[in-house]
């Protein structure tokens, strides 16, 4: 009696051969050497200056210093809140900066919850003397390190609250300089 294969035992050993090939040649690939050139954004150039960041929006309009990047801006819509802004400036300086717009409460700032914060928690926060504050503003540095301030401003039936802050990278006199410029722009819609 003559042994004959199957037709699915020849089916079945094709597979294995084919399989066993790719195996072999995909072992083969990933053995070799690669080569070829891998693109991580765009070289830095000093020809490349950065911009100041300017903030429009329906409440206010102001400047950041160059390298400030606008990292969220959310609309209240119509709750007490009525815009928050948040931008970052990363390198040597490590800044952020918010912008909090509210309607100002019939009780005035003491009805605003972060001032009633600062004002309540001595411990924590302490008056903080700038130059050239406007007219009715009032600020608070955090007690704790990093430094960071805030500045309260009522303005007819609203008011603005401007926090200034680092991780350690910026000095007092750099996050005063972000202060001044951004104070100096301001203008109120």
């Amino acid at each position: 009696m003559k042994f004959r294969p199957k037709r699915w035992m020849i089916v079945v050993l094709i597979c294995i051969v084919l399989l066993a090939a790719l195996i072999v040649l995909l072992l083969h690939w990933m053995s070799g050497s690669s080569t070829g050139t891998v693109e991580v954004g765009k070289p830095s150039s000093s020809s490349q200056i950065a911009e100041p960041l300017k903030l429009t929006n329906a409440y206010f309009t102001a400047t950041l210093p160059a390298g400030f990047t606008l990292k969220r801006q959310t609309d209240g819509s119509g709750t007490p809140t009525l815009l928050q802004v948040y931008a970052t400036a990363s390198g040597t300086q490590n800044q952020q900066f918010a912008a909090t717009i509210g309607n100002l409460p019939s009780n005035g700032l003491s009805g605003v919850a972060d001032y009633n914060l600062r004002v309540t928690q001595p411990d924590n926060y302490a008056p903080y003397q700038l130059p050239s504050l406007p007219a009715g503003a009032v600020a608070y540095r955090a007690a704790a390190d990093p430094l960071a301030f805030t500045v309260f401003w009522p303005h007819g039936g609203r008011y603005a609250e401007l926090g200034f802050g680092t991780d350690g990278a910026a000095t007092e006199e750099q996050l005063q300089a972000t202060y001044a410029q951004v104070l100096a722009g301001w203008v109120w819609q």
